[in-house]
C-alpha cells in the first residue's frame, strides 16, 4: 500500500503544480473548490480531501481507496487545468434570491505527446448561498414599560433588537424596516466526478 501511495503522491503533486488555481482553500466558487480538492489530493490528505465532497463524489472518492482511484483516472494525462465551467441550474428562495446553483467544471489535460487539451474529468459542483437581513433600527419605536412597539417587545437588547416575551423565556428578534439582504456566505462542494 505504501508503494502505491508514494507513486500516487508523485503524480498528484504534479497535478497540483499543473493546475493553476489559488493556493488557499477557496470553497466560494466552483473552480475554487475543485482547486482546493486537487491540492488536498496532491498531498494525499485523507482527512481534508473528503471535506470538499458531498453525495456521490464522497461515496466514490471520500476515502483512501477512492482517492487512489481518482488519481489513477488522472494518471494518463499531463498539464491538468480547469476548463469550462457551466451553470446548470439555479434554485431561488421565496424572495427570488439564488440559494443553490449547480455547475459542471471540466478538468482538461494533455495525453501523450499531443499538444491538444482534452477533457479528463467533469466535476458536478453544488454551491449554496446564505443571506442575512439588515434592519434600519431608526424605524423602531422606543420601547415602553411592559409592552414594546413590535409584537409585545418589552425592552431593547441592542441596536434594532427587541425582546419578545413568550413561552420558554421569549426570544430576541430584530425590529425596523429591512434595509437589504446581504450575502453571508457561498459554499461549494463537489457532488460527483465523472
Amino acid at each position: 500500500m505504501k508503494h502505491v501511495m508514494n507513486r500516487s503522491f508523485g503524480f498528484a503533486l504534479a497535478l497540483a503544480a499543473s493546475v493553476a488555481l489559488s493556493a488557499c482553500d477557496n470553497t466560494a466558487t466552483p473552480q475554487g473548490v475543485v482547486g482546493a480538492a486537487a491540492k488536498a489530493l496532491a498531498k494525499n490528505d485523507v482527512k481534508k480531501f473528503p471535506k470538499f465532497l458531498t453525495g456521490t463524489a464522497k461515496e466514490k472518492f471520500g476515502d483512501l481507496q477512492g482517492m487512489i482511484d481518482l488519481q489513477n483516472m488522472l494518471k494518463p494525462f499531463t498539464a491538468h487545468q480547469v476548463g469550462e465551467t457551466k451553470l446548470l441550474a439555479t434554485t431561488n428562495d421565496d424572495q427570488g434570491r439564488p440559494t443553490l446553483r449547480t455547475y459542471t467544471v471540466q478538468i482538461v489535460g494533455k495525453q501523450g505527446a499531443s499538444a491538444d487539451l482534452t477533457q479528463v474529468l467533469v466535476a458536478d459542483v453544488a454551491c449554496s448561498t446564505d443571506y442575512r437581513v439588515e434592519y434600519d433600527s431608526n424605524t423602531c419605536a422606543p420601547a415602553s414599560v411592559g409592552y414594546g412597539p413590535v409584537y409585545g417587545g418589552s425592552y431593547v437588547s441592542g441596536p434594532g433588537y427587541y425582546y419578545y416575551p413568550g413561552v420558554g423565556g421569549g426570544f430576541y428578534g430584530p425590529c425596523g424596516v429591512p434595509l437589504a439582504h446581504t450575502v453571508e456566505a457561498t459554499y461549494c462542494l463537489i457532488s460527483d466526478v465523472e
